[in-house]
């Protein structure tokens, strides 16, 4: 836990300060800039009751890879990790049998990473192979693809 006891109501408290905030692809290490980011947090994110935020974010299709659009698309939702960085008083104590020296009160929020599912090797083939031959029949009906 890195020894820092992050609780639910500061989590809660902080969550609408991702509003905004980038959204990159791959792992979450450092700052996030413009030349990083796939999206923007487009709502005002909400906290349910296990401590989970969830938010909608606006996607860049540009910015990502055609596997990644599939696996996005397939699930239609994703897990994401957070960079952020925490405001911390002094105060020891143990969360689920770890140690903690400090407890944050206020936590900065820098970007959100997508953690995307990879669709690889056969599986990505053939949704790519799908895809085309929908396209195909969907013309050769007359409907615009």
């Amino acid at each position: 836990m890195d020894g820092v006891y992050i609780p639910e109501a500061a989590i809660k408290e902080h969550a609408r300060f991702l509003f905004g905030k980038p959204v990159t692809s791959g792992p979450v290490n450092g700052r996030a800039g413009a030349v990083s980011a796939v999206g923007q947090i487009d709502e005002m994110p909400r906290v349910l009751d296990d401590g989970q935020i969830v938010c909608k974010a606006v996607l860049w299709p540009q910015k990502l890879s055609e596997e990644q659009l599939q696996a996005i698309k397939s699930s239609r939702t994703c897990m994401a990790q957070c960079a952020f960085t925490t405001s911390t008083e002094p105060q020891g104590g143990s969360w689920q049998g770890l140690q903690y020296h400090s407890r944050a009160i206020g936590l900065e929020w820098d970007s959100v990473a997508l953690v995307i599912p990879v669709i690889k090797g056969h599986a990505a083939a053939k949704i790519n192979n799908l895809s085309e031959v929908t396209a195909q029949w969907e013309r050769r009906l007359g409907r615009r693809c």
